[in-house]
């Protein structure tokens, strides 16, 4: 038997500085994942410190007494969700800190009176001190600056908020120069492992999202949603991967880190294994007078109508999901299907609700021609999914990143359709499963087509392919399943032009522990198209969109024309339906980005 020692941090209350919204419920979700996945054998041994709890002296005090009890069998984990600050460094340390600034958590009574900041390299000695005695160390931070030990507040917009406050007072390190003098003199490697929100010079935001509509911190929710759709297999690298593209889905500019970098300990995974459900499968059971999943919010299933489960491998048996509880949901069979009260049905998601995409716009003309579409929804109020500025016969179309997806001129009924277009090419962008049991067995490989290598992701998590003078880049594109049986597979091109192709993987089983060939293995040119030209700094966006599931599937539902094809022609395509997906049977997805650039 061994334990887990969690220590889980959130503050929304301060002494000193602005209040955060969402730092609680952070940690209240960590916690209940914990709860929720615990691997047999372990045993959790929790703290949490909320609010003013979380003075400076608790959460040094906790991190050696509660997290100090870890022994070689056990993993420590430290989890902290609250505001992040820095400050330029010392002189006599600027050799232990390259980037010239350190790293700070805002306790709940920092900065009140004399009482500092927790600094990074105090809390990296607190840790080291964990590590001499515990198997496992980790640490998730979701603040500002966090890559390197730390929330920047920062009203951008309404609904999104940064976590970090402006420097206080200046760090009094002189008390620890002696060991950390003495750690970088022994070359003394880093022993426990970092997952932070951000890099050190970016904010890490919180927003509404998910289940109750709670604000969240963007980060905390991605990598929570990486673990409950990756599985226990998932190393840290995995997770960072996974929850990098979750914050780009929610259209966030931080770039998640993790700590040692190109470090072997990354290649272990979550907590040791001590966090590993041991069957992912949903059930249907008889509780009571009606009849429940053990699926609820906290596993990412999200309400809406529309949503629909059915048993495994047998499309005549389902049940609408009538309402979506934190840890179960209930459910009412329908088609006449009477299941038999003494049983429990493995089941699948097999539809679920697709909700309007959301829309601001300024132009009363553009809002009218608007109001009446069945793709799109006005928003007044909120963070919309779009921008579109019409002015003078030019529509330029946002998204919530602030990156520019359209501008071009049109009359306004065209540049109504041309919105509805962009909707519903994110629409196919955007789905999921959030509630799958596969968990992401296979993968995209990109592969420079000369040198046959895999590409790296940049900072962005993209891969980016360039130009060679006038000749575009030519690429190999391979889906690899890492599983252990046939998984049938469709990776759809979300052209920069809001086109979406099947041509590069239309729909075939890749085999187990085997790859899947793009194009038959045939070289793909990565062209910007021709309204871009190629010119120093151009550059545009691919986006690979992969499918996969039990059984076969259609993937013309999916299929879309290029904008410039659909002018004029509103509401004539097909929308985004739960039949190009197999009833009764499990799918999941995955995405990449191929950005396309000539170099400057």
């Amino acid at each position: 038997m061994r334990n887990l020692y969690a220590l889980l941090v959130g503050i929304d209350r301060y002494a000193a500085v602005p209040a955060l919204s969402g730092c609680v419920r952070d940690v209240t979700d960590a916690r209940e994942h914990l709860e929720a996945t615990l691997a047999p054998g372990t045993d959790l041994v929790p703290l949490t410190l909320l609010n003013e709890q979380a003075t400076r002296d608790a959460v040094v005090g906790a991190i050696t007494s509660h997290l100090g009890q870890a022994g070689p069998d056990d993993v420590a984990l430290f989890w902290f969700a609250g505001h992040g600050s820095d400050w330029p460094v010392p002189a006599w340390a600027k050799r232990i800190e390259p980037t010239g600034r350190l790293q700070s958590l805002v306790c709940a009574d920092s900065r009140s009176g004399t009482v500092p900041d927790l600094w990074d390299k105090e809390l990296s000695l607190l840790l080291d001190d964990v590590s001499d005695r515990a198997g496992h160390v980790a640490v998730v931070l979701d603040s500002c600056h966090s890559d390197g030990a730390t929330r920047e507040l920062l009203e951008r917009e309404p609904a999104v908020r940064t976590r970090s406050v402006p420097p206080g007072a200046a760090p009094d390190l002189d008390h620890l120069r002696a060991r950390l003098e003495a750690r970088l003199a022994a070359d003394r490697p880093a022993e426990h492992i970092v997952l932070a929100a951000c890099q050190s010079t970016e904010a890490a935001e919180e927003r509404t999202l998910g289940p109750g509509c709670h604000r969240r911190g963007v980060f905390t929710w991605s990598l929570l949603q990486a673990m409950r759709r990756l599985g226990p297999a998932a190393t840290y690298n995995d997770l960072l991967l996974a929850a990098r593209t979750e914050v780009e889905l929610n259209a966030c500019r931080q770039v998640p880190q993790a700590r040692p970098r190109a470090s072997q300990l990354l290649n272990q995974r979550f907590l040791g294994g001590a966090v590993t459900p041991s069957d992912r499968e949903i059930r249907m059971r008889r509780s009571g007078s009606a009849w429940v999943i053990d699926a609820g919010a906290m596993h990412g299933l999200e309400a809406g109508d529309g949503l629909r489960i059915g048993v495994r491998g047998d499309p005549d048996r389902q049940a609408d999901v009538v309402e979506v509880r934190a840890s179960d949901s209930r459910v009412a069979p329908i088609a006449g299907w009477a299941p038999d009260p003494h049983r429990q049905y493995p089941v699948v998601v097999t539809a679920m609700p697709t909700p309007l995409t959301t829309v601001a716009t300024g132009d009363e003309e553009l809002r009218a021609a608007l109001a009446r579409s069945l793709d799109v929804r006005v928003l007044d109020d909120g963070i919309p999914d779009l921008r579109a500025h019409y002015a003078d016969g030019e529509l330029a179309v946002v998204d919530q990143s602030g990156e520019e997806l359209l501008r071009r001129r049109y009359f306004v009924d065209e540049a109504a359709a041309a919105v509805e277009h962009i909707a519903r090419w994110l629409r196919v962008w955007h789905r999921r499963n959030g509630v799958t049991a596969l968990g992401s067995p296979v993968r995209v490989e990109v592969l420079d087509a000369g040198k046959r290598q895999i590409l790296e992701r940049d900072s962005s998590n993209e891969y980016v392919v360039q130009y060679d003078g006038g000749d575009p880049p030519e690429i190999l594109i391979r889906l690899r399943n890492d599983s252990d049986r046939p998984l049938f597979c469709a990776l759809l091109d979300l052209t920069s032009r809001f086109k979406v192709d099947p041509v590069l993987f239309p729909g075939y089983f890749v085999a187990a522990r085997d790859v899947g060939e793009c194009l038959d293995g045939r070289r793909i040119k990565a062209f910007l198209p021709p309204t871009v030209p190629v010119e120093p700094g151009a550059s545009v966006k691919d986006r690979l969109k992969l499918f996969v599931a039990e059984a076969p599937f259609g993937v013309e539902p999916f299929v879309m024309p290029a904008l410039a094809e659909t002018l004029g022609v509103r509401g004539s395509y097909r929308d985004l339906g739960d039949a190009a997906l197999p009833t009764g049977h499990d799918w999941t997805t995955d995405q990449v980005v191929i950005r396309i650039e000539v170099p400057r």
